[in-house]
């Protein structure tokens, strides 16, 4: 198709050239005329772009200082009270559980360790949901996931405190019927 739209160029080519535009419809068009309207257009479109810049620099400006001067207690208020409280009463629970712990873990120090190990694990998690809540507080779900984390290591800690009691218990009932 190319091919046959080529040819017929080149064979009519004479005629394409033959036909030019009137001489004076060059003289009607004016220069300056051309470039005025453009030029309105185009500086009207500068100060309406200079003004939507600096209009979006002083909002981001309020924005960004009005939110560092609040504390968290003041944007959150009841929420943000809560977490912390939450916070207080788990960190002292698990720290409660892992001192009734203490006694059986120097003897077990494998044990111990493993035990550590998973606690940084969850604590490492913590932290994260922790970052979460940072970006979005409001959400009911990251502060569940945060208490379900709590819970999930108290939960560990009162396992492996009831398997160590069990244990010595099971070992001094059979030191009680060796003796006897």
């Amino acid at each position: 198709m190319k091919d046959r739209l080529e040819e017929f160029v080149r064979a009519n080519r004479e005629e394409f050239d033959a036909r030019e535009p009137d001489p004076s419809l060059w003289l009607k068009i004016n220069p300056q005329n051309v470039q005025q309207p453009a030029d309105k257009k185009l500086r009207w479109m500068r100060y309406a772009a200079a003004a939507a810049v600096i209009f979006a620099f002083v909002s981001a400006g309020i924005w960004f200082l009005s939110g560092t001067n609040q504390s968290p207690e003041k944007l959150y208020g009841e929420m943000y009270r809560e977490i912390v409280e939450a916070e207080s009463y788990y960190t002292g629970l698990v720290s409660k559980k892992y001192n009734e712990l203490e006694p059986y873990l120097t003897s077990s120090p494998e044990l111990k360790e493993e035990l550590d190990y998973d606690l940084e694990e969850l604590d490492h998690i913590y932290l994260e949901l922790k970052g979460d809540l940072q970006d979005n507080v409001g959400n009911p779900e990251v502060i569940d996931a945060m208490i379900q984390q709590y819970r999930m290591k108290v939960e560990i800690l009162e396992q492996l405190l009831n398997q160590l009691k069990e244990k010595e218990k099971t070992n001094d009932e059979e030191k009680d019927e060796i003796s006897l």
